[in-house]
């Protein structure tokens, strides 16, 4: 037979869990304030990352452009006449 005071514990040990295992409100909030932060700062670096790919690729772009006309100037002075 199953003694009253062992199920009575066993009831007890079940209605108290929840409580002491219950998140604190406060305590979820910060975690997710931290959250959003830590994932804005990896955008912020991936942003920081694509545009600092995006101008080295201008500046090669334009590092090329400026070796054409630099090339078509010296065919000019040099009586090369104009290339195409």
């Amino acid at each position: 037979m199953i003694e009253m005071k062992s199920v009575d514990a066993g009831i007890g040990r079940l209605i108290r869990r929840p409580s002491v295992e219950a998140p604190d409100p406060d305590e979820a909030d910060e975690r997710y304030r931290r959250s959003c932060e830590r994932y804005a700062e990896q955008l912020r670096t991936a942003n920081r990352s694509a545009w600092a790919k995006h101008h080295e690729h201008l500046a090669e772009l334009h590092d090329r452009l400026a070796d054409e006309h630099r090339q078509r100037a010296v065919s000019l002075i040099g009586g090369g006449g104009v290339k195409g």
